[in-house]
């Protein structure tokens, strides 16, 4: 009936469930660890669209996998040919290698294991800046780079408010409605 094209409501059920399962967890996980941790904690998002997956179906969960191991083999999830993607592999491996081996992802880059001009990966701090690192090389020039973690943010606090079992309406009345949040 829609001749392939989806339309507004599929887009906002697909984001709610992305909410609650993936996204609203790991924010509320990273922020309760960035409050009670002794350790550094880092957070990152992925937004390459991995050479197997058409454009509309975005940047799909467990597809950086490929990217964190530099995966060659032809599977599911495989990393793929293109330059763009091999590049990207070496620059998420190098953080992660980095992170594993000395505790501090950045170390890659002080090293000068990176490209010129790869984000500094901030701390992630659940009282101040709340920052991630995006992972993208899309071909287009548009290369890996730090975004606040504020996406969707009081649709998400509900969310999770209501996953957790501690929602009060009077924590999420106002004046101004935002119909679009969602």
């Amino acid at each position: 009936p829609t001749g392939g094209v989806l339309g507004m409501n599929d887009r906002r059920s697909c984001a709610i469930f992305g909410d609650l399962r993936f996204v609203g967890p790991r924010r509320q996980a990273t922020e309760l660890l960035a409050r009670s941790s002794q350790a550094s904690i880092y957070s990152s998002r992925f937004d390459q669209v991995s050479y197997k997956s058409p454009i509309t179906a975005g940047a799909q969960h467990f597809q950086e996998v490929a990217y964190v191991f530099r995966n060659p083999l032809d599977t599911q999830n495989a990393l793929g040919p293109l330059r763009k993607d091999i590049a990207l592999a070496n620059e998420i491996s190098a953080y992660w290698i980095s992170f594993v081996a000395s505790g501090d992802p950045n170390t890659a880059r002080d090293q000068s294991k990176l490209r010129d001009g790869a984000p500094y990966w901030p701390k992630y701090d659940a009282d101040g800046e709340r920052s991630q690192v995006a992972w993208v090389h899309d071909g287009l020039g548009h290369r890996s780079f730090v975004t606040p973690d504020t996406y969707r943010q009081k649709g998400m606090q509900l969310l999770m408010a209501l996953r957790s079992g501690t929602f009060k309406a009077s924590d999420f009345q106002s004046s101004t409605a935002k119909r679009d949040e969602l």
